[in-house]
């Protein structure tokens, strides 16, 4: 050590500041590291949180069309009763598709784009089939409540039991997904707090002992 004996004063100090600084600076990094991932985690599962309220909400829109649909084929067409199921039946056809979207545009891998692509299959359907009865009973023919009927608990329900079981698929899944990044983020909660006692151990550490030995060392 004869090579920091022979330094000046300042330099000796200038140096062991130094590497304290250095030290806080390594320990800052880290810390922020550590942050940085455990706000990303964070993030992830509020967005998965988010999509599948998303596609909750879609499933309800979708059951208020079939109560909707359901009210046009007994209430007399042309009707205060008619008008108001025809437009709460199209609201809620738009407002599932919509929301349905969104959830598939905060949460999409592999295995949901399978389950969305069949979702959206059934969805088509059933649209097309609603809208048909619904045309049926808006133009109030002879035999257009019985073939509203037969639609209605015929072909539109399998196609709409369908869809709604393609939702409650990506629902469970979606639960699982959020479920475990939760698990994961509560781990990188631990780990950052045991890195932050680690590094404050270190700190401290290093503290102590420069301020024993470098002014020793100063000293003499």
């Amino acid at each position: 050590m004869l090579w920091f004996q022979n330094l000046k004063i300042g330099k000796k100090l200038l140096l062991s500041n130094s590497l304290l600084c250095l030290l806080m600076i390594l320990i800052v990094g880290v810390l922020l590291q550590r942050l940085s991932v455990l706000s990303d985690n964070v993030k992830h599962v509020e967005t998965m949180l988010h999509a599948v309220d998303s596609l909750l909400q879609s499933d309800r829109d979708l059951y208020k069309a079939l109560v909707a649909e359901r009210s046009l084929l007994y209430a007399k067409a042309g009707s205060k009763e008619f008008i108001e199921n025809v437009k709460a039946h199209k609201e809620n056809i738009k407002l599932s598709k919509e929301k349905a979207a969104n959830f598939y545009k905060l949460f999409s891998d592999k295995y949901i784009n399978i389950l969305y692509a069949q979702y959206e299959e059934y969805r088509v359907e059933w649209e097309q089939l609603t809208n048909q009865i619904r045309a049926v009973r808006e133009a109030d023919t002879r035999n257009g409540r019985r073939t509203a009927l037969d639609l209605s608990f015929g072909a539109s329900a399998e196609a709409f039991e369908g869809m709604r079981g393609k939702i409650a698929e990506m629902v469970e899944y979606a639960n699982i997904v959020a479920n475990k990044s939760t698990l994961d983020t509560t781990v990188s909660v631990n780990e950052a707090f045991m890195t932050v006692l680690t590094l404050a151990g270190v700190f401290v550490f290093a503290f102590v002992s420069i301020s024993f030995i470098f002014p020793k060392m100063i000293v003499s």
